[in-house]
């Protein structure tokens, strides 16, 4: 199960009483409770987080719940992992410490730093259990990713684009005011892009001893040390896929070990590369196919596979039919049916 710091829900009752919405009961509804927030370094279950804030936004016809539940949210409620973030020279050094202690801040979190020529593109993705949608939660993420950059680079700093996998809301507007630049919707990530120099600018508020002091204390925390491996390969699988990056070799790069060093941890794991790069798959396929902006060969792009052909005959494998038939199933169930009852029916190649 992965964990997150109850902190991340502190202001959580407040904006939904002004929504008109009764906060005790959908805390109940997903497991957790107004007691549970009251330490915000407790670590409660991320599913519930994610699970709340979408149900928050449907009850009250808020779209964008996750926002406005960012827009009150402080910095110092990010904790000592927070103060330690703050107090790094620039945006790559904070960033760098955010992955070192992310399962601090939320094991669900997956980010990864692609630095191009002339821009930097963080991607994220949130992990849930199940098939659950996460974009409040990553929008609520998002904003607390920008509000520590300007935390570093100064209150006027703004990124270049902001990316959500998330069709294009009714209204933008809150969208503008919070990020203050553009944003792209139907997305195939979420994420930030920035300056490539905007990384290295130096934070002339950064002190080296209060860092630190919050590095130490960090490290007394029970839970302090590392992730574990099987936990970070498959935060940088999940980030890798699009990229056509997810192989064990460049894996094993990323954690600046060799393959057969990865795979003894694997299986030490009690898993194999193959049977986790699946399960990612799965956990990410259906979302995907949901998506009427992206077509078939953009989803096998995403899912890491080279050839339109590989990835039909592994969905096929994996829910007995075709990615094509499954989206017309599920996007146009009427039609479907129609086709499938029609006697002059008959199944083209996907």
């Amino acid at each position: 199960m992965l964990m997150m710091r109850a902190g991340i829900l502190t202001n959580y009752p407040k904006v939904a009483r002004e929504l008109g919405l009764d906060p005790q009961a959908l805390l109940r509804q997903v497991g957790l409770s107004i007691d549970l927030l009251e330490n915000p370094d407790r670590l409660i279950p991320g599913d519930a987080v994610i699970g709340l804030l979408e149900e928050s936004a449907q009850a009250s016809g808020c779209a964008t719940f996750g926002l406005r539940l960012a827009r009150v949210r402080q910095l110092s409620e990010f904790g000592v992992a927070g103060l330690l973030l703050t107090q790094q020279r620039s945006i790559r050094d904070a960033l760098r410490v955010a992955q070192q202690y992310m399962h601090l801040l939320n094991e669900a979190a997956v980010q990864y730093v692609d630095e191009q020529q002339d821009s930097v593109v963080v991607r994220v993705e949130l992990l849930t259990a199940g098939k659950l949608p996460t974009t409040q939660a990553v929008e609520l993420y998002l904003f607390a990713s920008v509000q520590l950059f300007r935390a570093i680079a100064g209150s006027q700093w703004r990124p270049l684009a902001m990316h959500f996998k998330r069709p294009a809301p009714p209204s933008q507007e809150e969208y503008q005011r919070m990020f203050r630049c553009r944003c792209e919707f139907a997305s195939t990530f979420n994420g930030i892009t920035l300056s490539a120099s905007d990384l290295d600018r130096v934070n002339p508020d950064a002190d080296p001893a209060m860092a630190n002091y919050a590095r130490h204390l960090i490290d007394l925390l029970p839970g302090g040390s590392p992730a574990s491996t099987l936990a970070e390969l498959k935060r940088h699988t999940y980030i890798f896929l699009p990229m056509g990056r997810a192989t064990l070799k460049q894996l094993a790069r990323a954690r600046g070990c060799s393959v057969r060093k990865l795979q003894r941890q694997l299986e030490d794991g009690g898993e194999s590369f193959s049977s986790l790069l699946c399960g990612i798959r799965r956990d990410l396929v259906l979302q995907y196919l949901a998506n009427p902006r992206l077509d078939i060969g953009q989803v096998a792009g995403l899912l890491g596979f080279s050839r339109h052909g590989s990835f039909t005959r592994w969905f096929v494998q994996q829910y007995g039919l075709a990615p094509q038939q499954w989206r017309r199933q599920q996007l146009h169930p009427a039609a479907a049916s129609a086709a499938a009852t029609s006697p002059s029916s008959a199944q083209g190649p996907d």
